[in-house]
């Protein structure tokens, strides 16, 4: 029933018994999540709108005439001629390949999904003896973010997800420990404390740098709707003005489970561990856009556009789940810890964004438009009603590390007749100050315009390369747990749309 290990009695169902008696006084901390990371993701935004909009790179702002650019420069709904209704369903796809770095195995996770990336309703008013020549109202939903991912990544290498267990618990009573991570790891025997000094210790310490199988598998889902109120107006064919209010659905949802297995018995007393992760972020933010396009001649257009902050506020589920098992003197122990439900509610303001675009038409061949975006993601702010302290520590980690962006947008159509042939392509800068890297998507696209109504479609890829850390591990061990990915998305949308 007992083993030495060191010089120590290390038995670990007596403790367990121990354990259960005192773990109804447990008080457990908020184990709070906000990161730079949910920051990025609560700014970045891709409009995708309507298929002809997604087929040029989205880099009508200049241009108008088309209800996706109401989410990038209301004024392009001054361009309306007739009133319109559209919508627009799309198929994503998202192929993740992910390899542990230093292990040989790589891994192919593939999903797919369907949604609606637009739909909305022009109202054309033309007033007589004027000279705004139009003056028009328009309101519908964009898509402006999607979240539906899937990987998973498989293989062994040095540590264990129990080292970062101790780093939180070092210090710490067992009653101060936190109810989401270091608890459940008391609990379940993950780690211990047998000199009873706060200094935690695990199965793996006596086991050395042994590779460890492990695997994750990650499922994320959801995404940014946007609903746009606008008014528009086209004065003597010189000027377009527009605003719009914008509100923004956020809904984020993420599963994490994550294994270590020993099969091959290279870690005493250790068999396997699962650790499983909850969260679901759910917000509302609201924002206003400003917009104006010039008509230089009457092919040539420049636009710009403004938006506000959209000030968010975000409510955060969360939970997790650990088992452990473990064999002690030829018995096998098993034993598992459910957290409480967490809930978190805060507030965050994204930063402003502005553009300038151009765009030239080609009279009865098409057209030719370009967009730049500016983005000073440093200043993205967080506000809590509790742990300001915390809070002023993430404010200040996300002005120190992401910096200001330029995001560039091209593309054209061809005009056949009836028929039209689109093509863009969007030059994204990372936002992170230590990475010098420009994310590229292509699109195409066909479409069919006839007198009353149209049809288009569109295509996007994607491809980037990424990195992703399952947990940190201190420093002091001297090496961490990353995991290289390659991420290839693609877009496939239709739009159908009825003029009257």
């Amino acid at each position: 029933m007992f083993n030495l290990v060191n010089g120590k009695c290390n038995t670990k169902h007596v403790k367990r018994l121990s354990l259960l008696l005192i773990t109804s006084s447990f008080i457990g901390m908020t184990l709070f999540s906000q990161n730079v990371s949910d920051a990025i993701r609560f700014t970045t935004t891709d409009v995708i709108g309507t298929a002809r909009n997604m087929s040029v790179g989205s880099s009508m702002n200049a241009l108008g005439a088309d209800f996706g650019v109401l989410s990038q420069n209301p004024a392009g709904l001054g361009a309306f001629r007739w009133s319109e209704f559209v919508a627009t369903p799309a198929v994503p796809f998202s192929k993740y390949t992910s390899k542990l770095t230093n292990d040989s195995n790589s891994e192919v996770e593939q999903m797919s999904s369907f949604n609606f990336a637009n739909f909305g309703l022009v109202l054309v008013n033309k007033p007589r003896g004027s000279k705004w020549k139009t003056s028009n109202f328009g309101i519908g939903v964009n898509q402006i973010a999607n979240f539906n991912n899937s990987f998973y990544f498989d293989g062994s290498t040095p540590g264990s997800i129990t080292y970062r267990f101790i780093d939180i618990a070092n210090g710490l009573a067992p009653e101060q420990l936190d109810e989401f991570e270091a608890l459940p790891a008391y609990i379940t025997g993950a780690i211990y404390d047998f000199e009873e000094d706060f200094n935690y210790e695990n199965d793996f310490m006596e086991a050395g740098d042994v590779d460890v199988p492990k695997r994750q598998d990650v499922t994320s889902e959801g995404g940014i709707n946007e609903l746009v109120i606008s008014l528009a107006g086209n004065y003597d064919e010189k000027l377009m003005l527009g605003a719009s209010i914008g509100v923004s659905f956020f809904n984020y949802e993420v599963n994490k489970a994550y294994t270590e297995d020993d099969d091959q018995d290279l870690v005493p007393f250790f068999d396997f561990l699962e650790f499983t992760e909850f969260l679901s972020t759910t917000g509302t933010g609201i924002n206003v856009k400003l917009g104006a396009i010039l008509n230089i001649t009457k092919q040539f257009r420049w636009g710009l556009s403004f938006h506000t902050p959209t000030v968010y506020k975000f409510e955060d589920n969360f939970a997790t789940t650990l088992a452990y098992q473990f064999t002690d003197d030829g018995t096998q122990n098993y034993f598992d810890e459910e957290s409480p439900n967490g809930n978190f509610d805060y507030r965050y303001r994204t930063p402003l964004r502005a553009s300038t675009s151009l765009g030239f038409i080609v009279r009865k061949f098409g057209f030719i438009s370009a967009a730049v975006e500016w983005i000073p993601y440093q200043s993205g702010e967080f506000r809590f009603d509790s742990d300001l302290a915390y809070q002023d520590e993430l404010n200040s980690e996300i002005f120190n590390n992401l910096r200001n962006v330029f995001n560039i947008k091209v593309g054209g159509e061809l005009a056949l007749s009836r028929f039209r042939v689109r093509a863009g392509i969007q030059l994204n800068t990372s936002p992170f100050f230590d990475e010098d890297k420009i994310d590229q998507s292509y699109s195409a696209g066909l479409g069919y315009r006839a007198d009353k109504f149209f049809v288009d479609v569109g295509y996007r890829i994607f491809n980037r390369d990424d990195s992703y850390s399952p947990y940190s591990l201190p420093q002091s061990l001297g090496y961490t747990v990353d995991v290289e990915q390659k991420l290839n998305t693609q877009f496939l949308t239709a739009t159908i749309g009825f003029k009257f």
